[in-house]
Protein backbone atom coordinates (compact mmCIF):
# COMPACT_ATOMS: atom_id res chain seq x y z
CA UNK A 1 0.00 0.00 0.00
CA UNK A 2 1.40 3.34 -0.99
CA UNK A 3 0.30 6.39 1.00
CA UNK A 4 -2.49 4.33 2.56
CA UNK A 5 -3.98 3.52 -0.86
CA UNK A 6 -4.10 0.01 -2.24
CA UNK A 7 -4.84 -0.56 -5.95
CA UNK A 8 -7.55 -3.19 -6.27
CA UNK A 9 -10.46 -4.55 -8.27
CA UNK A 10 -13.84 -4.05 -6.60
CA UNK A 11 -17.30 -5.62 -6.91
CA UNK A 12 -19.74 -3.70 -4.76
CA UNK A 13 -23.53 -3.74 -5.24
CA UNK A 14 -23.73 -0.11 -4.13
CA UNK A 15 -21.51 0.95 -7.02
CA UNK A 16 -22.75 -1.55 -9.61
CA UNK A 17 -26.31 -2.83 -9.04
CA UNK A 18 -26.34 -6.66 -8.96
CA UNK A 19 -29.44 -6.90 -11.16
CA UNK A 20 -27.44 -5.44 -14.03
CA UNK A 21 -24.57 -7.87 -13.61
CA UNK A 22 -24.02 -11.57 -14.11
CA UNK A 23 -24.33 -13.38 -10.75
CA UNK A 24 -21.75 -15.97 -11.81
CA UNK A 25 -19.24 -13.39 -13.00
CA UNK A 26 -20.23 -9.88 -11.84
CA UNK A 27 -18.92 -6.68 -13.33
CA UNK A 28 -15.90 -5.33 -11.51
CA UNK A 29 -14.06 -2.04 -11.62
CA UNK A 30 -10.55 -0.90 -10.90
CA UNK A 31 -10.27 1.32 -7.84
CA UNK A 32 -8.12 2.17 -4.84
CA UNK A 33 -8.94 1.16 -1.29
CA UNK A 34 -7.97 3.06 1.83
CA UNK A 35 -8.64 2.12 5.45
CA UNK A 36 -9.28 5.24 7.48
CA UNK A 37 -11.20 5.89 10.68
CA UNK A 38 -12.57 2.36 11.01
CA UNK A 39 -13.99 2.35 7.49
CA UNK A 40 -12.86 1.20 4.08
CA UNK A 41 -12.99 4.04 1.57
CA UNK A 42 -13.12 3.18 -2.14
CA UNK A 43 -11.54 5.80 -4.42
CA UNK A 44 -11.39 6.13 -8.20
CA UNK A 45 -8.25 4.62 -9.75
CA UNK A 46 -5.00 6.49 -10.28
CA UNK A 47 -4.62 8.22 -13.62
CA UNK A 48 -8.26 9.18 -14.11
CA UNK A 49 -8.07 12.82 -13.17
CA UNK A 50 -8.77 14.05 -9.67
CA UNK A 51 -9.40 11.17 -7.21
CA UNK A 52 -13.11 10.76 -6.44
CA UNK A 53 -14.60 8.96 -3.47
CA UNK A 54 -16.81 6.13 -4.77
CA UNK A 55 -18.04 4.84 -1.44
CA UNK A 56 -17.38 4.13 2.23
CA UNK A 57 -18.05 0.94 4.16
CA UNK A 58 -17.76 0.74 7.98
CA UNK A 59 -15.54 -2.12 9.11
CA UNK A 60 -16.90 -2.58 12.64
CA UNK A 61 -18.34 -6.08 12.96
CA UNK A 62 -17.54 -7.00 9.37
CA UNK A 63 -16.26 -10.52 8.75
CA UNK A 64 -13.55 -10.61 6.08
CA UNK A 65 -12.67 -13.86 4.33
CA UNK A 66 -9.46 -14.07 2.31
CA UNK A 67 -8.70 -16.62 -0.36
CA UNK A 68 -6.21 -16.89 -3.17
CA UNK A 69 -7.55 -17.05 -6.73
CA UNK A 70 -5.23 -18.30 -9.44
CA UNK A 71 -5.39 -16.99 -12.99
CA UNK A 72 -6.58 -20.41 -14.17
CA UNK A 73 -9.45 -20.40 -11.68
CA UNK A 74 -10.54 -16.94 -12.83
CA UNK A 75 -10.50 -17.98 -16.48
CA UNK A 76 -12.46 -21.14 -15.62
CA UNK A 77 -15.13 -19.04 -13.86
CA UNK A 78 -15.55 -16.84 -16.95
CA UNK A 79 -15.70 -19.92 -19.21
CA UNK A 80 -18.36 -21.68 -17.10
CA UNK A 81 -20.41 -18.50 -16.91
CA UNK A 82 -20.19 -18.12 -20.69
CA UNK A 83 -21.22 -21.73 -21.33
CA UNK A 84 -24.12 -21.37 -18.90
CA UNK A 85 -25.20 -18.30 -20.83
CA UNK A 86 -24.65 -19.91 -24.24
CA UNK A 87 -26.98 -22.93 -23.99
CA UNK A 88 -30.33 -21.21 -23.27
CA UNK A 89 -29.67 -18.48 -25.83
CA UNK A 90 -28.95 -21.02 -28.57
CA UNK A 91 -32.19 -22.88 -27.80
CA UNK A 92 -34.28 -19.70 -27.56
CA UNK A 93 -32.64 -18.30 -30.69
CA UNK A 94 -33.35 -21.46 -32.66
CA UNK A 95 -36.98 -21.55 -31.51
CA UNK A 96 -37.43 -17.88 -32.35
CA UNK A 97 -35.75 -18.19 -35.76
CA UNK A 98 -37.48 -21.38 -36.85
CA UNK A 99 -41.00 -21.20 -35.44
CA UNK A 100 -41.92 -17.58 -34.98
CA UNK A 101 -40.03 -15.84 -37.73
CA UNK A 102 -39.41 -18.74 -40.13
CA UNK A 103 -35.80 -17.67 -40.63
CA UNK A 104 -33.04 -20.11 -41.54
CA UNK A 105 -31.44 -21.81 -38.48
CA UNK A 106 -28.24 -19.80 -38.88
CA UNK A 107 -29.93 -16.79 -37.24
CA UNK A 108 -30.53 -18.84 -34.11
CA UNK A 109 -26.84 -19.71 -34.02
CA UNK A 110 -25.95 -16.03 -34.35
CA UNK A 111 -28.06 -15.32 -31.30
CA UNK A 112 -26.21 -18.12 -29.53
CA UNK A 113 -22.94 -16.25 -30.02
CA UNK A 114 -23.89 -14.30 -26.89
CA UNK A 115 -21.95 -16.86 -24.84
CA UNK A 116 -18.81 -16.43 -26.91
CA UNK A 117 -19.06 -12.66 -26.78
CA UNK A 118 -19.60 -12.87 -23.04
CA UNK A 119 -16.39 -14.90 -22.71
CA UNK A 120 -14.38 -12.42 -24.77
CA UNK A 121 -15.82 -9.24 -23.22
CA UNK A 122 -15.59 -10.44 -19.61
CA UNK A 123 -11.88 -11.07 -19.93
CA UNK A 124 -11.80 -14.75 -20.85
CA UNK A 125 -9.04 -14.09 -23.35
CA UNK A 126 -7.20 -11.63 -21.13
CA UNK A 127 -4.12 -12.46 -19.16
CA UNK A 128 -5.04 -13.35 -15.59
CA UNK A 129 -2.68 -13.02 -12.65
CA UNK A 130 -2.98 -14.57 -9.22
CA UNK A 131 -4.92 -12.36 -6.81
CA UNK A 132 -6.24 -12.45 -3.25
CA UNK A 133 -9.98 -11.92 -2.86
CA UNK A 134 -11.15 -10.20 0.33
CA UNK A 135 -14.87 -10.96 0.77
CA UNK A 136 -16.67 -8.60 3.18
CA UNK A 137 -19.76 -9.90 5.00
CA UNK A 138 -21.50 -7.38 7.32
CA UNK A 139 -23.13 -8.44 10.62
CA UNK A 140 -26.54 -8.00 9.05
CA UNK A 141 -25.85 -9.40 5.60
CA UNK A 142 -27.62 -6.88 3.42
CA UNK A 143 -25.00 -7.19 0.72
CA UNK A 144 -21.77 -9.10 0.43
CA UNK A 145 -19.02 -7.48 -1.61
CA UNK A 146 -15.39 -8.11 -2.36
CA UNK A 147 -12.16 -6.64 -3.58
CA UNK A 148 -9.15 -8.31 -5.15
CA UNK A 149 -5.54 -7.26 -4.64
CA UNK A 150 -2.18 -8.49 -5.88
CA UNK A 151 -0.12 -10.89 -3.73
CA UNK A 152 2.29 -8.04 -2.90
CA UNK A 153 -0.52 -5.92 -1.41
CA UNK A 154 -2.47 -8.59 0.47
CA UNK A 155 -0.28 -8.79 3.60
CA UNK A 156 -0.39 -5.07 4.25
CA UNK A 157 -4.14 -4.85 3.56
CA UNK A 158 -4.80 -7.80 5.86
CA UNK A 159 -2.92 -6.11 8.73
CA UNK A 160 -4.62 -2.77 8.12
CA UNK A 161 -8.06 -4.40 8.20
CA UNK A 162 -7.26 -6.17 11.49
CA UNK A 163 -6.12 -2.89 13.02
CA UNK A 164 -9.41 -1.28 11.92
CA UNK A 165 -11.46 -3.89 13.79
CA UNK A 166 -12.49 -6.31 11.05
CA UNK A 167 -12.15 -10.04 11.75
CA UNK A 168 -9.98 -11.50 8.98
CA UNK A 169 -10.00 -15.26 8.31
CA UNK A 170 -8.74 -17.61 5.60
CA UNK A 171 -11.34 -19.27 3.39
Amino acid sequence: MTNGFCPCTVMHPGVLPPLLTDPLNPITMRAQAEVSGGALVIWSPVGRGEPRKLGTEPLGGVRVTVRERSGTEQRKTVLLSSLWRLAPWVVLGMVWALWWKQYPPIYGLYIGLAGGLHFALYGGLGRKQDVYRFTFTPERPKRVWWLEVSPEQQGQLRETLREAGASVAEA
